[in-house]
């Protein structure tokens, strides 16, 4: 009988899967989904079934006889167990009845199929969403689409996470301003492979108190460089600390972003992959980096620290935006303990300074705060509000581990010409072998009192290849020697490590800067003659202008018949930039790459564009889907086609019943068997 059941419910598991070929892969998903849920309970039942034994066959008819006295009590407790049995065997069914109902009306699958590889989470909620990433990922990757709140907006406990390897995967809601999620320990956590895409648009995130570290709404790491944040609204109440932070080798984009809140939050901290990102090429121009463009980027309170900002290595491009109450900046190799950042490019931005939410201070001390490694900073505009006293109107570059800086937090010894090594507590590769972190040291005691006992002050390093590790001339490449301490022998210890206006081995790349102007100010900060021109400013020994920084590029028709090395030049009407490699030699430095950047158009980027090219690739249509992605839904009405009466919210057809009532209905029958068994049994 229970093979008969068995049967039967193998051909409704068939008759049940009712749904298109092109949702066949989801709704097999959502079968085994279904079917393990109830295998489960069904498991869980049989244990208690198999633990009730069967009542014994009763005996044989026989002819009546008189009933001695005593038979009383032995018919009495005969009729008690007969009742008690027969509760038991009406117990059973009630039993396997509610377990049933348990997998029936139990937890539904939290998606459903809309379309090829197209996976619409059943609700807002971060579980919800979460279940949908990982069966699209489970199977080809697609589009994952997340409804609208049925209330005001949707809480998450924690950011969804996941991995893109081999399949592209689309995070999409329906609008910007409805699909409202409050994330406050983080929104999404994503880890990336290099060549696959990915994207997340179309979503409002909401920061707010938060348990945990507080530390970022859209978290970014791995190798991967072809992804894209777009058409995001963030509203900030200062809680999170930063709304994007991207780590590792990883480079994509984040545009049409719209913030509106309070700071402290910095809205970008670009991190790369510390010490190996200064050994490889700095490609300024190219599309290693991630590039923040056409965003709409407002605070209404002040924070002059590094709203746009980044450290380890990590390389950014901020352009064609406009900020409000925000500046861009940079770590160096100061209050941290890892690498610098390598580049920075930002133009064509329009930075506005106002107090229309007042200020206390009623003040604006900088333009950029830069504190390592180099960039090109050209053709922005800054507006300071008529009320706001600008302290000094330019783009500062600072070492804060120079004795005279401001900055007094830096975590290494001071840049003062003291030939300065690091601890043994760090291999040749600089892998961290004990401790938290490499440290510098002049003598061993500073490695035993920052480390512990038995650290010595062991690395020097290669004479050219100043990233190079070394105790020995044959640690270093052909020809060069181990001679090198962590600063340099010029005045005050110039070069300082990793100081603005180098780059890839420590080698010199000066900062650029031309056509940045300024307006507005407070009485006598104001702009005269606007707009006011905006330069590099510095106020430390260690760096000094047309060798670590230059000021205004000229530009001219022909590149010039001298130059002397390091210096740079731009031909009329192009930001192809020109850098002297050496006495009356001319190299290309960098050429911009191609804007809008191709991921706004659903291409793939060219990691040497702008190096090829600085052609402008067209405005292309922001909500063209992309490369296995479907069309974006509709805000009004969820469709990108002509949906019928099961349409999902994102125009395409559904069916429901081939989740969790294939395995209820699989219980129920193997459920009936065991009824019918007892029963046979009693007979």
């Amino acid at each position: 009988m229970i093979a008969i059941a068995l049967v039967i419910a193998l051909v409704l598991v068939s008759v049940s899967v009712s749904v298109s070929v092109s949702a066949l892969v989801p709704a097999l998903v959502s079968v085994l989904v279904s079917v393990s849920v109830s295998v489960s309970v069904l498991v869980s039942v049989s244990v208690l079934v198999i633990a009730l034994p069967l009542p014994p066959p009763l005996p044989p008819s026989r002819p009546l006889s008189p009933r001695p006295r005593s038979s009383t009590i032995i018919g009495s407790e005969r009729h008690d167990a007969g009742t008690k049995e027969a509760t038991r065997m009406r117990t059973i069914p009630m039993i396997l009845g509610c377990s049933w109902l348990v997998a029936y009306a139990g937890p539904a699958a939290a998606w459903v199929p809309c379309g090829t590889d197209c996976y619409q989470a059943d609700s807002c909620g971060r579980d919800d969403v979460q279940a949908a990433i990982d069966a699209a990922l489970a199977a080809a990757g697609g589009t994952v689409r997340i409804p609208d709140p049925a209330a005001d907006l949707c809480e998450w406990p924690a950011p969804a996470q996941f991995e893109i390897s081999m399949h592209p995967l689309h995070i999409e809601g329906r609008d910007e301003t409805t699909t409202r999620i409050r994330a406050p320990e983080g929104a999404f956590d994503v880890s990336g492979a290099a060549g696959t895409p990915w994207s997340i648009s179309h979503l409002a995130i909401l920061d707010g108190p938060c348990a945990g570290s507080c530390d970022t709404l859209f978290a970014v790491g791995g190798d991967s460089d072809q992804w894209r944040i777009h058409h995001v609204r963030l509203e900030t109440t200062g809680a999170t600390t930063r709304l994007f932070r991207t780590t590792g080798r990883t480079a994509g984009l984040i545009d049409h972003v719209t913030v509106r809140g309070s700071t402290p939050s910095e809205f970008l901290t670009a991190d790369g992959d510390n010490w190996p990102a200064w050994k490889r090429p700095l490609e300024l121009g190219s599309a290693l980096a991630v590039y923040v463009e056409d965003c709409d980027i407002a605070f209404t309170e002040p924070w002059e620290g590094r709203p746009f900002d980044g450290e380890n290595g990590g390389r950014m491009v901020v352009r064609h935006n406009t900020i409000r109450n925000q500046m861009v900046g940079n770590h160096g190799f100061d209050s941290g303990f890892g690498a610098s950042m390598l580049g920075v490019v930002v133009y064509e931005n329009d930075f506005l300074f106002d107090d229309d939410e007042p200020w206390a201070s009623r003040t604006w001390s900088r333009f950029m705060h830069l504190r390592g490694g180099t960039g090109i900073v050209y053709r922005n505009r800054f507006t300071v509000g008529d009320d706001l006293w600008i302290g000094t109107p330019a783009i500062d570059l600072a070492i804060y581990r120079t004795p005279t800086d401001a900055g007094g937090n830096e975590h290494w010894l001071p840049c003062d010409g003291t030939p300065l090594r690091l601890c043994s507590n760090i291999d040749r590769a600089w892998t961290v072998l004990h401790g938290d972190h490499p440290e510098s040291c002049a003598a061993d005691q500073d490695c035993v009192d920052n480390v512990g006992p038995g650290t010595t002050c062991q690395w020097m390093f290669c004479s050219e290849s100043r990233l190079e590790l070394c105790d020995r001339d044959e640690d270093c490449p052909a020809g060069e020697t181990c001679s090198a301490y962590l600063d340099g022998t010029g005045e005050s210890g110039y070069p300082c490590f990793m100081q603005p206006g180098f780059a890839t081995q420590m080698q010199p790349y000066p900062w650029f800067e031309w056509d940045n102007t300024w307006t507005g100010g407070q009485g006598g900060s104001a702009c005269g003659s606007p707009p006011c021109d905006v330069d590099f400013a510095e106020d430390v020994p260690q760096l000094a202008e047309n060798r670590d920084y230059f000021n205004d590029v000229p530009t001219g028709t022909t590149l010039p018949a001298s130059c002397t090395p390091y210096e740079a030049f731009r031909l009329s009407g192009d930001d192809t930039l020109y850098r002297c490699e050496s006495p009356d030699s001319w190299a290309l430095y960098y050429v911009p790459f191609p804007y809008p950047h191709p991921l706004q158009a659903g291409g793939t980027p060219d990691a040497d564009a702008g190096a090829d090219a600085g052609a402008d690739a067209g405005a292309g249509d922001d909500d063209a889907p992309t490369d296995g992605e479907a069309g974006h839904q509709d805000a009004a009405t969820g469709d990108t086609g002509t949906g019928d009466g099961n349409d999902s919210g994102c125009g395409c057809s559904t069916s429901r019943t081939s989740t969790v009532p294939t395995g209820g209905l699989l219980l129920l029958a193997i459920t009936l068997a065991l009824v019918r068994r007892r029963r046979t049994a009693r007979r």
